[in-house]
Parts: C-alpha cells; sequence; structure tokens
C-alpha cells in the first residue's frame, strides 16, 4: 500500500540502484576514452559493424537518459528524490 515502509524501501532502493547506474556508466565511458575495442576475427560485413555501433550509442543515451528522466519527473512533482536510510536529495 502506499505509504508503506515496504514500499518507501522499495522506491528508495530503485532510486539508488538508478543513481549507481548513472555514475557507472560515465566511469565505463571514461574507461572507454582511454582504451581501444578488440579487434572481431573474421571482421563483420561494414553494415554490421555501423549497427553494433549504432546500437551500442543507443543503449549508453538510455543508461544517461532514463535516470535523469527519473529525477526530472520526481522533481516536476515537488517530490524529493529518497534514498536508503532517511536520506533525500531535493
Amino acid at each position: 500500500p502506499k505509504g508503506s515502509a515496504g514500499r518507501e524501501l522499495l522506491k528508495s532502493t530503485h532510486v539508488l540502484l538508478g543513481m549507481s547506474v548513472f555514475a557507472l556508466v560515465w566511469l565505463r565511458l571514461l574507461a572507454r576514452g582511454w582504451s581501444t575495442a578488440p579487434a572481431i576475427a573474421p571482421p563483420p560485413p561494414a553494415w554490421q559493424q555501423h549497427l553494433g555501433r549504432l546500437v551500442h550509442a543507443a543503449l549508453y543515451f538510455l543508461m544517461i537518459a532514463l535516470p535523469l528522466l527519473g529525477w526530472l519527473s520526481l522533481s516536476a512533482k515537488g517530490q524529493p528524490i529518497a534514498l536508503p536510510w532517511g536520506l533525500a536529495l531535493g
């Protein structure tokens, strides 16, 4: 039920996991900038390489955009971002 301790725990855990994914994706992008991907042998056709890069970029975009959209939707409602242990953001 709304307002129950179990529901609040699930919501705060959801937020914490989303923030963790958001932070980790930036660390992954930083690590990716320092290194290169290993070559695929035998090399796939050009269309597969292009589609693979496109899907890869789309996944990174979503991993960044979804936590931001969650934060914006809570902020638009005027609700604080609840974290575990009774902490809150904004």
